[in-house]
């Protein structure tokens, strides 16, 4: 992973590449919660989202969720 993902006590994708492989290595891991399991793509975006409003990556997966598509 190199210098895609900056750690200051949590990781933090800083490429698009670093959010790829690390959606899909959430994605694949039964910690995250059950609506993202399988997931990237959502991860990613859910991500992202958190990150506009100041949420951390795992804060993010926890507290955004989509209702209605």
């Amino acid at each position: 992973m190199g210098n895609e993902i900056a750690t200051k006590g949590m990781l933090t994708p800083t490429t698009y590449e670093g959010a790829v492989q690390f959606s899909e290595t959430l994605a694949g891991s039964t910690m995250v919660p059950a609506a993202f399991k399988g997931k990237p793509a959502d991860i990613l975006v859910a991500v992202q989202w958190g990150s506009e409003v100041g949420l951390a990556p795992m804060q993010a997966l926890q507290n955004i969720a989509v209702i209605n598509g």
